[in-house]
């Protein structure tokens, strides 16, 4: 009988776990979080360091109105990628640093705030005041979030810049 106990439970935490793998690596849409009738602030963020060793970043910010092409052409390059959960999504995060030597693109809306770094970092920040969440694109490297950064700098190309924000 306790043999019999011992192997139910070992079950049931093997399927517990297995749903919390399933959980913490389901993709999904980064799509979702733009809404197609709101304009969308974008800003992008070159970070590196000096030969000096002091931190610089060059910064420039953009608006994009939902009725325009560049609109059209973030919002479906965001429906092909996903994202999924990691270990500091579980919690919020209370404030975000980006790394110092990377490339940084920030998509706010009224409802939601992206923050999308080529390291593959993905911060998602809801106005429902619950604070940003840490996940993760792509699961092996930072080879997906790269692409995603640079084909986002393409799009904003055809934009121009509202006002450099530092250099």
């Amino acid at each position: 009988m306790k043999k019999k106990r011992r192997y139910i439970g070992i079950f049931i935490i093997m399927i517990l776990f297995l749903l919390f793998c399933v959980y913490m690596i389901f993709p999904m849409s980064l799509g979702n979080h733009i809404s197609e009738n709101q304009a969308l602030s974008a800003a992008v963020i070159v970070s590196h360091v000096t030969e000096k060793g002091k931190p610089d970043a060059t910064s420039e910010t953009y608006e994009v109105s939902p009725d325009s092409q560049e609109f059209e052409e973030i919002t479906a390059l965001l429906n092909t990628y996903t994202y999924h959960r990691n270990f500091r999504s579980l919690i919020p995060l209370g404030n975000y640093t980006m790394d110092r030597q990377t490339t940084t693109i920030i998509l706010s809306s009224e409802d939601c705030c992206i923050t999308l770094t080529d390291g593959g970092d993905l911060a998602i920040d809801k106005s429902t005041g619950t604070g940003a969440r840490l996940y993760s694109i792509g699961y092996f490297g930072n080879g997906k979030a790269k692409q995603l950064c640079g084909e986002i700098q393409d799009i904003l190309k055809n934009c121009s810049p509202e006002n450099p924000m530092f250099s």
